[in-house]
């Protein structure tokens, strides 16, 4: 079996800032970290294909999405065959839980969607609220609801951007758990990208730092907090988390 992988080459010039990154990254999750502003957001949208950009290339599992030099066969969003959460999870004030996580996967066979739903509504602890609807649960059932929504189909890959920020503490920790849980089940690249330096040394198997629109650094978070390679990332890394205590960090 072939290693998913997801390979960027992206540049985008907007005014007064230029973006110019490129990575290549396997199965487990991938945390882009750094400061708002550092292009973070940027990279998951030109991923997923809602933003075209100016140079560059996007390929997962070798199949090209984007390629600058021919235009005429970028693929387009919706078929990328990737799961998308960002910040506001936008669920479907008007369907249940159960209806929600359907309609991540349309045209799928009804029994194969519905024993897929089924799975998922356990994988994510949601058994008893398949027919609330998301006013009538907590936003952290919302957010899992939104997680469960973005994989029933199957994706190659799943782009988070910072899908945990609108959560009190608590059930921001809760959800880390719970995707890291989730994670073990799945073999695809999943890029996650969030300024929060505690989320990324306990959910990143591999850390990149973005700062003024480049890929400065990456690693372990361990290694990353340890040996920063310059004073920006050291400030970044230890402006608010002075020394790692854990295997956390």
């Amino acid at each position: 079996m072939v290693t998913p992988r997801l390979s960027a080459h992206l540049v985008k010039r907007l005014k007064g800032f230029e973006l110019d990154v490129a990575f290549d990254l396997g199965p487990g999750i991938s945390v882009i970290f750094g400061p708002s502003g550092a292009g973070k957001t940027l990279t998951l949208k030109m991923l997923a294909g809602l933003l075209a950009p100016d140079a560059g290339r996007v390929a997962l599992d070798g199949r090209v999405f984007f390629d600058a030099a021919d235009r005429r066969g970028t693929v387009p969003p919706q078929g990328r065959r990737l799961g998308v959460v960002f910040q506001g999870h936008s669920l479907f004030p008007h369907l249940t839980v159960r209806q929600n996580i359907e309609f991540g996967a349309p045209g799928q066979d009804p029994a194969r969607r519905g024993a897929r739903v089924a799975e998922l509504v356990q994988l994510f602890r949601l058994g008893g609220l398949e027919e609330r609807r998301p006013s009538q649960i907590s936003g952290g059932q919302q957010q899992r609801v939104a997680l469960a929504r973005a994989i029933v189909g199957r994706p190659h890959a799943l782009l988070l951007d910072e899908p945990f920020s609108a959560l009190d503490h608590p059930t921001r920790v809760a959800m880390r758990l719970c995707l890291s849980d989730v994670m073990r089940h799945l073999d695809i690249p999943v890029v996650l990208v969030t300024h929060d330096l505690h989320e990324a040394c306990s959910m990143a198997d591999t850390m990149l730092v973005f700062v003024d629109g480049r890929l400065v650094q990456r690693g372990t978070p361990r290694e990353v907090v340890l040996n920063p390679i310059d004073d920006v990332v050291a400030e970044l890394v230890h402006r608010d988390h002075p020394l790692p205590t854990s295997d956390a960090c």
